[in-house]
């Protein structure tokens, strides 16, 4: 008995690490655009030859590329999390798999 709530709480606990990670994956991407869209502005600005308006999306730059650090890290710890719980409910299945087969002698008829 004890055995069935541990897993559903462990089986729990996988599904909201895995809703953190599709979370964190979803944030990642949105600033993956959000880069992409700066660098092609700052493209324009460097063709034009504004100096304001590059310093300006520089400097937006480096506070998404500092942001892209930070959710990468964090991404990072998210899926050793997740690997580690994954590890630990495998282990605790093949726990509770029987290890030998019984044998049921027929009794002579």
């Amino acid at each position: 008995m004890k055995l069935k709530e541990r897993r559903k709480k462990i089986e729990e606990e996988l599904e909201k690490l895995k809703a953190q990670l599709k979370e964190i994956e979803e944030k990642y991407s949105s600033i993956l655009k959000e880069e992409k869209r700066l660098y092609e502005e700052l493209k324009k600005y460097r063709s034009v030859g504004d100096l304001y308006g590059y310093n300006r999306v520089e400097m937006r730059l480096n506070v998404v590329a500092r942001s892209k650090s930070e959710v990468e890290s964090l991404k990072a710890e998210t899926i050793k999390g997740c690997l580690e719980d994954l590890k630990r409910i495998d282990d605790r299945i093949k726990f509770l798999k029987p290890k030998v087969k019984f044998v049921v002698e027929k009794p002579p008829s």
